[in-house]
């Protein structure tokens, strides 16, 4: 999935803008907040194996949770990851929908083999994990295209799709350690931005 580009900049912004949340007055900071973690949300919900045509009630609902949540949510950086607090939020409201009369009636005229069952919370914490990996992965790509080629990011995705550098090679007229070599390059520093992104956002 492709994420939109909204990065915090430091704990201490994330802490800041939490804070400015909390006190649901600033409408910027909100939008802020809510563009920075949407996407991730409506990612684990479409992966939960919930109906498409009921994924963006549920997004704008776990949003409006977050937000009625966050002003008593007592957050301290070196105490534990804000992470932690957005998967317990998501993992209520899930479930909550998932014994709802909404989802009874949305489900019962499928089949019963295309019947949602309900997730254990080990199946729905791999689930945010996994898409929380693939969010971060999105948005460390972002920042860090425009230090490479557009070539070279084309022969990274590439590769990554499982092309090999030999038939890389001669798609672009270079050689086969060239392409490793790019390959080299982009993988260590998308390494660095992986890791910033997740203090930025966790």
């Amino acid at each position: 999935m492709y994420y939109a580009h909204y990065i915090l900049e430091s704990d201490k912004t994330r802490y800041s803008l939490i804070e400015k949340v909390k006190s649901q007055q600033d409408e910027e900071a909100w939008l802020l907040f809510s563009n920075t973690y949407k996407l991730y949300i409506k990612g684990v919900i479409m992966k939960s194996n919930i109906l498409h045509a009921d994924a963006n009630d549920l997004q704008q609902e776990i949003l409006l949770k977050l937000w009625k949540k966050l002003p008593s949510l007592d957050y301290q950086p070196e105490r534990g990851k804000f992470r932690t607090w957005l998967y317990q939020v998501i993992r209520n409201h899930v479930y909550d929908y998932v014994k709802s009369k909404r989802f009874r009636n949305s489900q019962k005229d499928l089949p019963m083999d295309e019947q949602f069952q309900g997730a254990s919370d080990s199946q729905l914490y791999a689930v945010m994990d996994e898409e929380w990996r693939a969010y971060v992965t999105s948005l460390a790509m972002q920042r860090i295209q425009n230090n490479f080629s557009k070539q070279n990011l084309e022969i990274f995705q590439a590769l990554l799709k499982g092309a090999t550098p030999k038939d890389l090679a001669d798609t672009y007229g270079l050689k086969p350690n060239s392409i490793s070599k790019v390959k080299n390059r982009i993988r260590e520093r998308l390494i660095v931005e992986v890791a910033e992104v997740r203090k930025e956002l966790e």
